[in-house]
């Protein structure tokens, strides 16, 4: 008989995932005699290292590691020598495939490694956001607070909706393309109007899907970084909202769309409505020209996810960086000014882990703002692009969105998971995941 149980004391310590210097005691436990036992560490995409383990009473094995050479994610398995009447027989102990207790393997090929999760700084959020109670408002959707309801500057080749309790209906071409957006005229005034109702359900933070010019009812294509989109009203509306709702100690948080723009932005411009020599699609010398790459200008472009309304933008480009999180005139720089709380980044997958960083060095002069990175699945050992991402290892995200914890509640609220495979599941999260970082997620 073997043992280890990552999820209990006695044979590991500390619980879950460890800071850079610290120590990682792990103990193995056998009934057999005359056997012994290494401990193998596999580096991420790395060296593989062995560290004898000591035979203590009892039938445990032990050993201690500190690991001291950097964050990152580390892999770790047992390797077993048992004497046999033919040679020594090598067995290997490693995870089940959730933690927790593990099982034997006869073949190292074979094995499933635990994780150990190694961080460099610890990630607390502010006060307020660790107690907040948000509400989600997409703000076309929400609430028009103008009197009569009337609309802000409706825009050109879209409709109205004539009543609230019209249905929802997408006008498109023959290729699927979206060709006449549709708004119901949601604004800043609706949701300041609503500050009382939002505070009487026990809200004490907004999160905004995004609010800066764009075409589309979404606003994911922005036209804009440092506009209001006119139909939700101004920039004095905005910095009321702001104001009152600090004033009833409520937060605001932005939703941060710095993968792609919009088509029709002043950064691209491809219809031409900015002017006809303004943007990438217009004007070859346009200073924008470099954040973008055509395949055949102007007409053939990288986008995001083949979406041609979406051009994709180089996250890796010096200009374009600057102007969203530069020290000073930068997209960050101006909103963060306004006395927001914090950005949820759309698709961080898409964000370089330096772009990140640096939108994160960015809010350090701002501490009790929070970073909230979009991120689908256990994002402690996250691959996307064919690259590990370090979104939670320190000086990076402080939170993400949490769609792991929202899939397991509805599969139990639904009963196709059990409150065992739940709770199961959740301590893989909690193992994984740095402290902080597990209870800041959104």
């Amino acid at each position: 008989m073997y043992y280890y149980n990552s999820w209990d004391a006695d044979f590991k310590q500390p619980f879950g995932a460890i800071q850079v210097g610290q120590i990682m005691k792990v103990n193995l436990k056998t009934d057999k005699e005359n056997v012994t036992a290494k401990f193998i560490i596999r580096r991420d995409f790395g060296a593989r290292s062995e560290f004898d383990m000591q035979k203590l009473e009892g039938g445990i094995f032990s050993v201690s590691v500190k690991f001291d050479v950097g964050q990152g994610l580390y892999y770790y398995y047992f390797e077993i020598s048992e004497p046999t009447d033919w040679g020594v027989k090598k067995f290997y102990y490693g995870c089940s495939g959730l933690g927790g207790e593990g099982v034997l393997y006869m073949n190292e090929n074979d094995v499933r490694p635990y994780q150990a999760t190694i961080f460099s700084s610890k990630d607390t959020a502010p006060a307020w956001y660790r107690e907040a109670v948000f509400y989600q408002i997409f703000p076309d959707r929400f609430h028009n607070g103008n009197s009569e309801g009337k609309i802000n500057h409706p825009k050109p080749n879209s409709f109205i909706y004539a009543t609230k309790e019209d249905t929802p209906l997408y006008v498109k071409d023959e290729k699927g393309d979206v060709v006449r957006w549709d708004f119901f005229g949601g604004n800043i005034r609706g949701i300041i109007e609503k500050i009382p109702y939002l505070k009487a359900l026990g809200i004490t933070a907004l999160y905004l899907n995004p609010i800066f010019s764009a075409t589309s009812n979404h606003r994911y294509d922005t036209n804009d970084y440092l506009q209001i989109d006119s139909m939700l009203g101004t920039e004095e509306d905005f910095q009321e909202l702001v104001d009152l709702l600090h004033t009833e100690n409520m937060r605001i948080v932005l939703d941060g769309v710095f993968s792609h723009v919009g088509k029709d932005s002043r950064y691209f411009n491809l219809s031409g409505q900015y002017g006809s020599d303004v943007g990438a699609a217009k004007n070859p010398d346009s200073p924008y020209m470099d954040w973008f790459k055509f395949t055949e200008y102007p007409m053939d472009y990288k986008s995001w996810w083949g979406i041609k309304d979406l051009p994709e933008v180089d996250k890796d480009n010096p200009s374009f960086r600057d102007f969203i999180y530069g020290d000073t005139h930068s997209v960050l720089a101006k909103w963060n000014q306004c006395g927001i709380d914090g950005w949820r980044l759309d698709v961080a997958d898409e964000l370089p882990d330096s772009f990140i960083r640096g939108i994160r060095k960015n809010l350090s002069r701002y501490p009790e703002t929070i970073l909230i990175g979009e991120v689908w699945e256990d994002a402690s050992n996250k691959i996307s692009y064919g690259q590990r991402r370090n979104y939670i290892l320190g000086e990076s995200l402080q939170a993400v969105m949490n769609y792991p914890f929202r899939d397991l509640i509805i599969a139990y609220l639904t009963m196709t998971k059990t409150a065992q495979e739940l709770a199961y599941q959740m301590l893989v999260l909690s193992e994984n995941y740095p402290h902080d970082i597990f209870y800041n997620n959104f």
